[in-house]
């Protein structure tokens, strides 16, 4: 069973990992339609959202590895449920379609 601290904590960091990526899956639609409306200083935006996707990417690692380790325990988390795997590929996707937009090859 797992702990009141360890379920607080859980239930925060996935608070915290949803809003993240939605912010940044935001901010990339943002960005690529400045992009494709010829706003060249969408690029250095970009520079900036690319390093908050690899914190998002470093903190949802984190959360994926302490979530394991909880489910290893005690053998389920309440249901919890994160697709990290298909999360990094969209980001990867959007990025890649950003670069393209500004020829960055």
């Amino acid at each position: 069973m797992t702990t009141e601290t360890e379920t607080n904590w859980l239930d925060e960091e996935v608070g915290i990992v949803t809003a993240q990526l939605r912010d940044l899956k935001a901010e990339m639609v943002r960005l690529q339609a400045r992009a494709r409306n010829g706003d060249m200083a969408a690029a250095k935006e970009a520079q900036k959202t690319v390093a908050e996707v690899r914190t998002f990417l470093a903190r949802a690692a984190e959360t994926e590895a302490r979530l394991a380790e909880i489910n290893g325990r005690h053998g389920g988390a309440r249901g919890y449920a994160l697709d990290l795997d298909g999360a990094r590929v969209a980001i990867r996707c959007r990025l890649d379609r950003l670069r393209r937009c500004h020829g960055a090859g």
